[in-house]
């Protein structure tokens, strides 16, 4: 009777370590789909600041430029190796939605080196350069980080690099109303 129950306590054990151990890795996996920055979570649900931003007159963008369409806005850099492997990414959901989506990048690099950066990735979309001042007032400090934004101008989400496991769920947000 005693083996019965050493054998019993054991099992217990294994399936309580088994159910904790799909918990948090649930749990982990959950979070990270949601929020891969937990630090500028906050932004989500709020006005995306696109006023912070010079167009290529040197002139800011209004507040409202971003409304009446969904956009997604990719904070990126020339030398950021990361932002280079999403770059096919980006390309097949702007191949995939066309002008249904705004599609922004904005870096602190100069528009020389963005224009021969671009040419060269056959890169067609909107990019804001030389936005060090403003994305050091919104808090951008990581790369690539990517927004998207809802047709009232408020960020819906925010995520790291766009990849194969994301681009799915990135279209559909894109797509919703």
């Amino acid at each position: 009777m005693l083996k019965l129950k050493k054998k019993s306590t054991l099992r217990e054990k294994k399936l309580f370590f088994l159910f904790f151990f799909l918990f948090l890795a649930s749990s982990l996996f959950s979070q990270e789909a949601v929020y891969v920055f937990p630090d500028v979570k906050d932004k989500i649900g709020k006005h995306f600041p696109i006023e912070y931003f010079k167009d290529s007159n040197g002139e800011n963008y209004s507040s409202n430029f971003l409304e009446g369409k969904n956009s997604i806005i990719n904070f990126w850099f020339t030398n950021c190796e990361p932002c280079h492997l999403e770059i096919p990414y980006l390309q097949k959901l702007q191949q995939d939605l066309g002008d249904k989506v705004n599609f922004i990048g904005i870096t602190f690099d100069n528009k020389e080196k963005v224009k021969n950066f671009t040419e060269k990735k056959k890169l067609n979309f909107l990019q804001i350069t030389e936005s060090l001042e403003g994305m050091k007032k919104y808090g951008i400090n990581r790369y690539p980080m990517s927004f998207i934004i809802d047709k009232k101008g408020n960020v819906k989400m925010i995520f790291g690099i766009v990849n194969d496991s994301r681009i799915d769920d990135i279209q559909n947000l894109l797509l919703s109303e």
